[in-house]
């Protein structure tokens, strides 16, 4: 492995490490810096989300990087 990939795996597991406990589980390496990037309200909205049965995180991130208020039944489509 080289260094550089060493690197952002251990910057993606500090960000991992920081979010809520709810959110460590699902989230993949791709997408722990755009989750890490979101608000703590945006996050909370996530978690409950992915509670609600979230199938595909992708597109519930987009939304709420766009729309912070985003319904939680728009986010789990």
């Amino acid at each position: 492995m080289s260094k550089a990939y060493q690197s952002k795996r251990d910057r993606w597991q500090r960000m991992l490490e920081a979010l809520p406990a709810s959110l460590r589980e699902p989230i993949s390496q791709r997408n722990i810096e755009t989750v890490a990037a979101l608000s703590p309200r945006a996050q909370t909205r996530l978690e409950k989300a992915n509670h609600a049965g979230l199938k595909r995180l992708s597109p519930a991130l987009d939304q709420l990087h766009f729309k912070l208020n985003a319904l939680i039944a728009g986010l789990i489509r």
